[in-house]
């Protein structure tokens, strides 16, 4: 049976004026995780993947009859563990003077040593590359973000009636003006993983393949670049009928700098009906959110960034509150 152990510790303290700070570590641990890998693998060897191996043939009851070669054998089971643990902060403004905010920074580190049986939304193989020593498969996890900063504030514009500027504005001017209420989320994370792997098969096992690491691969901001955005050349593919050395997601992929940015005002019609106007903005900035590079040593395109996610987006609306 799959369990989990939880826990954490905060501390929170109120900051004049109107503002709350808490900090606090959060950690758990998991046991018993599904896993699925292939127990039908043979060791690396020389010669043809299903000769080598270890169940080649089965009998099906009740007429025994013989069914081979056979490939592999997915198995499923309950052996896989993960690890969090992160240091949590939150700042949140109340409401005062029309401005408010809710702010928070994680740290935290995300280990694990499988990718799990579903294997939705993952990035490195779901089998193990060697699945006769499953722990060579404890690593960074898929879901791992070291860093993530996220901010919404909220400011209601000092224009208008009852506001600090233009209160005794006429109609026409407090309808244009007055008001008006400005929104934003702000989100700053680091890269996800991304798992390194070897065009074909060195290995002759059936599974995928990871290369051998000769030295460091990282580059400095100043000479990483999306067509190489690590060291290529510290990878080579595994020589034949041996595992590869890297570990299980090894490259960090480009972080994330998102801003959201709304704007929306109500305008009274009438004593039970308001019309509210929004202009909303996605990724206001239009920075790029590069996807993770090519992995797979061996590829044309080894270390480079080939796409990224979706540019500026503005959409406009009313809504009708009766």
């Amino acid at each position: 049976m799959r369990y989990t152990q939880q826990w954490n510790r905060a501390i929170q303290h109120q900051l004049p004026p109107q503002n709350l700070f808490e900090v606090g570590y959060v950690g758990s641990a998991s046991n018993r995780l599904s896993r699925a890998y292939d127990i039908n693998v043979p060791l690396p060897g020389p010669g043809a993947v299903n000769g080598r191996r270890p169940i080649r043939s089965l009998v099906v009851p009740p007429d025994g009859v013989t069914i081979g070669p056979i490939g592999g054998l997915n198995y499923f089971e309950r052996t896989a563990n993960a690890d969090y643990h992160a240091l949590q902060t939150r700042l949140e403004k109340r409401l005062t003077h029309g401005l408010s905010m809710l702010s928070s920074y994680t740290w935290s580190k995300n280990i694990s040593d499988g990718r799990g049986a579903g294997g939705v939304g993952g990035t490195s193989s779901l089998t193990a590359q060697n699945p006769h020593l499953l722990s060579a498969e404890r690593a960074l996890s898929d879901e791992h973000f070291a860093h993530r900063f996220a901010a919404s504030p909220i400011c209601q514009l000092p224009f208008g009636r009852g506001k600090r500027f233009l209160t005794d504005s006429p109609s026409a001017v407090n309808a244009l003006l007055g008001g008006w209420t400005v929104a934003s989320i702000v989100t700053l994370q680091s890269g996800g993983r991304a798992n390194l792997s070897v065009r074909g098969n060195p290995a002759t096992t059936g599974t995928a393949n990871r290369p051998n690491a000769l030295r460091d691969w990282r580059l400095g901001s100043g000479t990483r670049s999306l067509d190489r955005w690590f060291d290529t050349d510290a990878f080579e593919r595994n020589p034949p009928y041996t595992y590869g050395n890297t570990a299980r997601n090894l490259i960090e992929a480009p972080g994330l700098v998102n801003v959201d940015l709304a704007i929306y005002k109500a305008f009274s019609v009438k004593e039970d009906l308001t019309v509210q106007f929004r202009a909303e903005a996605f990724n206001v900035s239009n920075t790029p959110a590069f996807s993770r590079p090519n992995t797979q040593v061996g590829n044309r395109n080894f270390g480079q960034i080939g796409g990224a996610g979706r540019p500026r987006n503005l959409q406009f609306g009313l809504k009708i509150i009766f």
